[in-house]
């Protein structure tokens, strides 16, 4: 599958400073706000520049075997530490591409983020975050194509079945549902 491609990240002078490969949105996960970057000298740049760097796709459509070959070419071509400006840890080459986790790293990793509380806080500053925000059509037919043919446990179907009945038995949560429901009724 050709879904690779390989990008160049550049300092605000325009001097090159970080190469890497990726699928989808992967070149633009190194500006994310509150991402623990691996890379402290690409993290430094990054800070420095305001939190966004310039950025070009080298090459799109590549395999990941050519893709890996693209980005160890161009690394080599520019130079990384004491031989050139970029600040990639590595020759390229690595990374965890195609990685799929076995189900004891999953059940590792579900223990470790299990019964996470978040403080109060931190749920009003998402709240505030996500408040007013809609969905597009299109996402939202996403969202439902990808729950199609998805069986939920009993377990959770007992569970929805009695967050229903308790939303139907408030009389305001009743009011609002019949008056949504209607409105979906007069739409289609």
């Amino acid at each position: 599958m050709d879904r690779f491609y390989v990008y160049i990240l550049f300092r605000p002078n325009g001097v090159p400073c970080y190469v890497g490969k990726g699928t989808r949105g992967r070149w633009l996960h190194h500006e994310r706000v509150g991402t623990k970057h691996y890379n402290k000298h690409l993290a430094r740049i990054i800070a420095r520049a305001g939190g966004i760097l310039p950025k070009v796709k080298v090459r799109e459509g590549l395999t990941e075997a050519e893709a890996i070959e693209t980005e160890v070419a161009l690394i080599a071509a520019i130079g990384r530490g004491k031989h050139g400006p970029l600040v990639n840890l590595t020759d390229g080459g690595d990374g965890k591409s195609g990685w799929v986790p076995s189900d004891e790293t999953k059940a590792k990793i579900a223990a470790a983020n299990g019964g996470l509380k978040r403080s109060d806080e931190l749920r009003a500053r998402l709240s505030a975050a996500h408040r007013g925000k809609t969905k597009t059509p299109e996402h939202r037919a996403k969202i439902g194509a990808s729950q199609v043919g998805k069986i939920m446990s009993d377990v959770s179907r007992q569970k929805m079945r009695e967050a229903a009945a308790l939303r139907w038995a408030r009389p305001d949560a009743r009011d609002a549902l019949r008056v949504y429901h209607a409105s979906k009724k007069i739409a289609a």
